[in-house]
């Protein structure tokens, strides 16, 4: 497994390292790391005391990424650091460094100083999450589950679906993510009823009920334990619900950003906002291609 981990130079931007780590660990073949800053192509309207800025802060990045290769968590693993320039945009330049990596995983913190760590509502990290097809890992710094999980296997991925073959595309990073923990699936689909108690919204429940059937089994069929959940009303408050008032505690959501139905109010607008801000869980995000 290659995993990428963008760096900005913050300590706060760092705190991926331990689940990147810990997730090349949990593989049958240990897995490897390629830390990774970009550094943007600009022009300095200025004179600068610095003879040539562009390769001072090229020179310092890799200064800096060497010494985050020795770090205690990062022993034992293959580790690789890149500095790469962009004159596009940071979030260009790590989807075209992450695509020629051929990563399987991108970890990244999703609050820090500046560039790649800003919140996944900040344009660089929300811009990435919406090109990339690559499964990329949102982690908070203040949540500290994920070392509970290298001692303690047993990851609950909470996985929102809508019936689409879009959404279904993040099944298969989350079954990865759970087989590498020891974890467990579950599907939820929430529907929206206006017309409570109708031939119509009978008509629609079970559809909904036959379609997470089917797909629970082919997750059953894959070894992974897996449970699913019907839910009805606002998609937004639905997840929320799930995640905090679950009696067996979700510790991920994993989540396709793109689709022509629900996933896409969910990842558009003030519904994404409010899972974003108020989950308090890490987010798998997937954008699937074409």
């Amino acid at each position: 497994m290659r995993i990428v981990v963008p760096l900005d130079g913050s300590t706060t931007a760092e705190y991926a390292l331990g689940p990147a780590a810990t997730l090349a660990r949990a593989q049958s073949e240990v897995g490897s790391v390629a830390l990774v800053r970009v550094v943007r192509s600009v022009v300095f309207p200025f004179q600068s005391e610095i003879a040539n800025p562009m390769e001072a802060a090229i020179e310092a990045s890799q200064d800096y990424l060497r010494e985050i290769t020795l770090r205690p968590s990062l022993e034992g693993l293959k580790v690789e650091h890149y500095v790469i320039t962009s004159g596009t945009s940071v979030a260009k330049g790590l989807q075209e460094f992450s695509q020629r990596h051929q990563a399987d995983f991108v970890v990244m913190s999703s609050r820090g100083r500046s560039g790649l760590a800003q919140t996944l509502l900040g344009s660089v990290a929300e811009e990435f999450a919406h090109m990339t097809a690559i499964p990329t890992l949102f982690i908070h710094p203040q949540q500290m589950f994920w070392e509970r999980h290298a001692e303690s296997p047993g990851l609950r991925v909470l996985v929102p679906l809508d019936g689409t073959s879009t959404a279904e595309a993040i099944l298969a990073p989350a079954l990865r993510l759970a087989r590498s923990f020891n974890g467990s699936l579950r599907l939820l689909r929430v529907l929206r009823t206006p017309n409570a108690g109708s031939i119509a919204e009978r008509d629609q429940m079970q559809v909904a009920k036959e379609y997470l059937a089917n797909v629970h089994r082919l997750i059953v069929a894959e070894g992974i334990p897996c449970e699913t959940t019907l839910a009805t009303g606002d998609p937004a408050s639905q997840i929320l619900a799930q995640v905090e008032q679950s009696a067996t505690p979700i510790d991920l959501i994993a989540l396709a950003t793109r689709a022509r139905s629900e996933i896409e109010r969910i990842l558009d607008g003030s519904v994404s906002s409010q899972i974003l801000r108020h989950a308090h869980r890490p987010i798998l995000i997937l954008h699937p291609q074409g």
